[in-house]
C-alpha cells in the first residue's frame, strides 16, 4: 500500500515538473511573439501599436526573466522609449529605477557603460540619435 502511494506521489510530481516545463517553453514563446510583434511595430508610425507591444514584450519578459535581470531593464527601456514618443513622460520615468538598479548591478563602476545607460534614458532620444549616441559612446 504505502508503495503504490509512493508511485502515486511520484508520478503526480513529474506531471507537476512536465506541467512546469510546459509552461516555461509556452512563455518562452508567447515572449518571442511579443518581441518580434515589438521589432515590426517599430517599422510603422502607429506609437500607440507601438506601445502596446513594447509594453507586452516587456511584462512577459518580466515573467521570463524576473524583474531585475538586464534583459527585463532593456525591455522596460524599449518600453521607456515609445512611451517617450508618445508624450508619456510620467508613466516612462516610472521605469527609471528599475532600469537603473539592473544596469548598475550588471555593470557596476564601469563608466562607460552607465554613462551609455544615462544617455539613452535621460535624453530620451528614439532611433538612429539613440544608435548614434551609443556607438559614439562605445567607440570612446
Amino acid at each position: 500500500m504505502l508503495r503504490i502511494i509512493s508511485l502515486v506521489i511520484i508520478t503526480c510530481l513529474s506531471f507537476s515538473t512536465m506541467a512546469s516545463d510546459e509552461s516555461k517553453l509556452s512563455l518562452n514563446a508567447q515572449f518571442k511573439t511579443a518581441y518580434q510583434a515589438y521589432k515590426e511595430s517599430l517599422k510603422t508610425r502607429d506609437y500607440n501599436q507601438q506601445i502596446i507591444s513594447a509594453r507586452k514584450a516587456y511584462q512577459l519578459g518580466q515573467e521570463l526573466y524576473g524583474p531585475e535581470d538586464i534583459s527585463t531593464a532593456n525591455l522596460a527601456l524599449n518600453l521607456a522609449i515609445v512611451l517617450n514618443k508618445n508624450k508619456q513622460i510620467d508613466e516612462a520615468e516610472q521605469l527609471e529605477p528599475q532600469i537603473q538598479s539592473a544596469y548598475e548591478k550588471t555593470h557596476g563602476n564601469n563608466l562607460k557603460k552607465l554613462w551609455v545607460y544615462m544617455c539613452l534614458l535621460r535624453l530620451r532620444l528614439a532611433g538612429t540619435i539613440v544608435i548614434k549616441c551609443v556607438n559614439t559612446m562605445v567607440k570612446h
